[in-house]
């Protein structure tokens, strides 16, 4: 997904999605933190509660989620990781896509200081970079 090209870079505000109201307090820490920084904020209480949904489900609700935020335009989306059966795992991460993966694809993904090296900008505070898409798996 491309950014909107209305604005650039650090003009662009952080954004956050959440399947509830959990996010809120994650915005709170981000702006007591980043006071300069704009932030976009997505808590999808009309949908409430993702747990009894279908994992197909709840990847359609994050997909919409997601390409709302990127629509309106953000420099970073900071995510809930989920894990095999679609329920919360850890702490919520500040993710970026390099290489504008889309829906469906299989893709590479870093963390940790890997993730903030993958931007060209230099180093940037991300937990997670998606760094490309797998075009074919061949086991052996």
């Amino acid at each position: 997904m491309k950014i909107p090209s209305t604005q650039v870079g650090d003009q662009l505000p952080i954004g956050i999605f959440d399947s509830g109201v959990g996010g809120l307090t994650v915005l709170k820490a981000l702006r007591d933190r980043l006071p300069a920084e704009r932030f976009l904020y997505l808590g999808d209480t009309a949908r409430l509660p993702y747990g009894s949904k279908s994992a197909t489900t709840v990847q359609r609700y994050a997909l919409n989620a997601t390409a709302h935020l990127v629509h309106h335009g953000v420099k970073l989306l900071v995510v809930q990781p989920l894990d095999k059966n679609m329920q919360p795992a850890g702490n919520m991460q500040v993710a970026v896509d390099v290489v504008e993966a889309g829906p469906g694809d299989l893709c590479v993904m870093v963390r940790s200081r890997e993730a903030a090296l993958a931007l060209p900008e230099g180093f940037v505070p991300v937990d997670a970079a998606i760094t490309g898409i797998v075009n074919e798996v061949d086991l052996h």
